[in-house]
């Protein structure tokens, strides 16, 4: 199973406004799917609630891991990058 590591206690705080506040709905969704696994929900657990394929939520969570909160933001996730 793929989970998010344990989220630093700003890393939460910052995923958690970004959640809430930020102007972008797939950012808000993303950063809601690392809060989730963090609470230990898998990720077709966390797509159905998010209304995502499984699959996208795997490509977040590694976005995650390897560029950190850059790796959640919109110009992100461009064709060219999943190549």
């Amino acid at each position: 199973m793929k989970f998010v590591k344990k989220l630093k206690e700003q890393e939460q705080k910052t995923l958690e406004q970004m959640r809430d506040k930020h102007p972008k709905t797939m950012t808000r969704k993303r950063a809601n799917s690392l809060l989730l696994s963090q609470e230990g929900y898998c990720l077709c657990k966390i797509s159905k609630t998010r209304g995502v394929f499984r699959i996208s939520v795997s490509s977040w969570l590694e976005a995650w891991k390897i560029d950190g909160l850059a790796g959640l933001i919109e110009q992100h996730f461009v064709p060219d990058r999943l190549n």
